[in-house]
Order: structure tokens, then C-alpha cells, then sequence
């Protein structure tokens, strides 16, 4: 759907390359993602990339396609909760007054 806005959600694909490079344009991020039905498309982001952006989950990404790329106004990471494995084994007895 060229020129229409579009909200992709999905995944960064790991195995290809993350390309950022401050000194040379500190405002132009891509990378690669495929999106919930398995189509893949390289992500260009006129912005700075996002602190921990390899850790994310998923990444909700709000832009459109321009040929054969997918121009990104707007990045949203889905990170991983720091309290995900970090569940208490059960609550003790005590009760508080």
C-alpha cells in the first residue's frame, strides 16, 4: 500500500545487518524486520537509534512504503521485563497492621 500511513508490528531479523553510523548521519537508522505474517522489509528510520533497540521483543513501527522500503515516522520497542523471571517462589505467612 504505497504512500499510505501504516502501524507494522514484528520483529527485528537478527540475522541480517542493523546499520547506524553518528558520525556519517546521526539521524538515519535501518535495519530489517519481519512483520506478524512473515514478510520481511528493510526499516528506514530517520532518527537516532533507540538505546537497547537489539534487545527488544517486538517493534511497532508507524510509516509507509516507499518502493521496496518502509520509511518509519515513528519506533516503538518492545522490551523484555526485567521482572520476567524474577517472581517470588510464594508469599510468606506475615501479615502486616
Amino acid at each position: 500500500k504505497p504512500g499510505k500511513e501504516l502501524h507494522i508490528i514484528g520483529k527485528l531479523n537478527r540475522a541480517k545487518p542493523v546499520e547506524y553510523d553518528a558520525q556519517r548521519n546521526a539521524n538515519q537508522f535501518t535495519f530489517y524486520m519481519i512483520d506478524e505474517k512473515g514478510i520481511e522489509k528493510k526499516v528506514i528510520y530517520n532518527n537516532a537509534k533507540p538505546q537497547d533497540f537489539e534487545k527488544s521483543e517486538k517493534v511497532v513501527i508507524i510509516g509507509s512504503m516507499q518502493g521496496n522500503e518502509f520509511i518509519a515516522k515513528s519506533l516503538l520497542l518492545k522490551c523484555p521485563s526485567k521482572y520476567k523471571n524474577n517472581k517470588p517462589a510464594k508469599f510468606g505467612s506475615k501479615k502486616f497492621d
